[in-house]
């Protein structure tokens, strides 16, 4: 891309111009891991200096309001969650998408979808103190103005109440275990362990970035014996161009014990597994699902992941521009890629403007589901077992 590229940086008129170039440029690369990140003055000033006072999400390529920034009962009011943003300051949603993917570097089009109205995106934010949005709610269209959050003065998110407490496991009814990896302690395994042993099925949901390494540890209560569940590339300076591929990455077993390789059968979780994954499933939660995926009769159930799976290096750019690229190649067994592409999935599924609107997360409901009735899926029928009480 260089020869394409040194007219853009040469015709630089300013710092903003010469980092949005530099953005430009980080995306031919299609790597999530890759953006500037560094604070850029020069570039905010082009993404703008305000962002919108609530959080929004793409489903079925509509812009729907998921969540507030301030607590404002004078937002809450004019502005449901569960909307559909139609147009900002009179320009389709649309026509701001277009404009703006070349400026949202990603590994494939759904972290573009997932970066493009957060924070570190353009389509939420803007240099005006309130803007204007029209938004659609249960067929009536309506335009309300709301004033802007400024990004340097660390505006709350209001988080919704966790449905099972804020610690990184519990239990969903008497028979159903669940784990929420980012928060989920190292130390934590002998409790989760006790709890949720006898369960008849585990949810491990990789939809956040763990707070600890999971894929060896869990696999060692998840898997008898030890198998391969990825392999590695990475550069070999001695000979430019060259990769080297690593022996394979196994777990299970007593993991890291010497002298055995096998974990007594009666030591093993019996229940089903359910991995919960989307675009949010990045880097570290991209590898432990494919560990834990490595499980006899774990299954993945969700979304794209990320595809950007792996270690990362830090490269600075001319200028001060701080970026990073994924460093290792990772791959299934088999050769299979994930890097771009995101990790297999086995039960594909996509968020509904419907399941946003109604508060409900339709991957855990599904995940239920597949354990109440045996691992079978929405599709082959059956009753949703009552969680009024968990999602909300």
């Amino acid at each position: 891309m260089l020869p394409a590229y040194l007219p853009l940086f040469i015709g630089a008129k300013n710092p903003g111009q010469y980092s949005l170039t530099c953005l430009s440029l980080i995306g031919h690369i299609h790597d999530t891991h890759a953006n500037v990140w560094n604070l850029r003055p020069d570039l905010d000033s082009i993404k703008g200096r305000y962002r919108a006072p609530f959080e929004a999400v793409f489903a079925e390529n509509k812009l729907v309001v998921t969540k507030y920034l301030m607590d404002s009962p004078d937002i809450r009011s004019l502005l449901p969650t569960g909307a559909i943003i139609r147009a900002i300051n009179g320009i389709a949603v649309d026509s701001l998408t277009r404009e703006f993917l070349p400026f949202t570097p990603a590994s494939n089009e759904a972290a573009k979808w997932r970066d493009m109205p957060s924070a570190y995106g353009f389509l939420l934010r803007s240099n005006r103190p309130a803007s204007d949005y029209e938004f659609e709610y249960h067929g009536s269209v309506k335009t309300v103005r709301l004033s802007g959050v400024g990004i340097y003065s660390g505006g709350h998110l209001l988080k919704p109440q966790p449905a099972l407490g804020d610690k990184g496991y519990d239990l969903i009814g008497s028979d159903i275990g669940y784990i929420r990896a980012d928060h989920l302690s190292a130390k934590d395994f002998n409790l989760v362990r006790r709890t949720l042993d006898s369960t008849k099925g585990i949810i491990i949901d990789l939809r956040c970035y763990p707070a600890s390494f999971m894929g060896y540890i869990y696999g060692s209560w998840l898997k008898a014996d030890k198998s391969p569940f990825a392999v590695a590339t990475s550069s070999d300076t001695r000979r430019p161009g060259c990769m080297s591929i690593s022996p394979p990455n196994e777990n299970g077993g007593n993991w890291g014990v010497s002298g055995t390789d096998s974990t007594p059968r009666d030591k093993v979780y019996k229940g089903k597994v359910i991995i919960l994954v989307d675009a949010n499933t990045q880097s570290q939660a991209e590898y432990t699902a494919m560990a834990l995926r490595s499980a006899p009769g774990a299954m993945v159930v969700g979304s794209t992941t990320a595809g950007a799976d792996g270690d990362i290096t830090y490269v600075w750019l001319p200028g001060n521009v701080l970026t990073q690229f994924s460093s290792v190649g990772i791959y299934y067994p088999d050769g299979g890629e994930t890097q771009r592409v995101g990790v297999r999935v086995d039960v594909p599924l996509q968020v509904t403007v419907k399941g946003l609107q109604e508060g409900r997360d339709e991957f855990l409901e599904e995940a239920i589901r597949m354990i109440s009735r045996g691992g079978k899926t929405h599709k082959e029928g059956g009753d949703m077992p009552d969680t009024s009480g968990i999602f909300r």
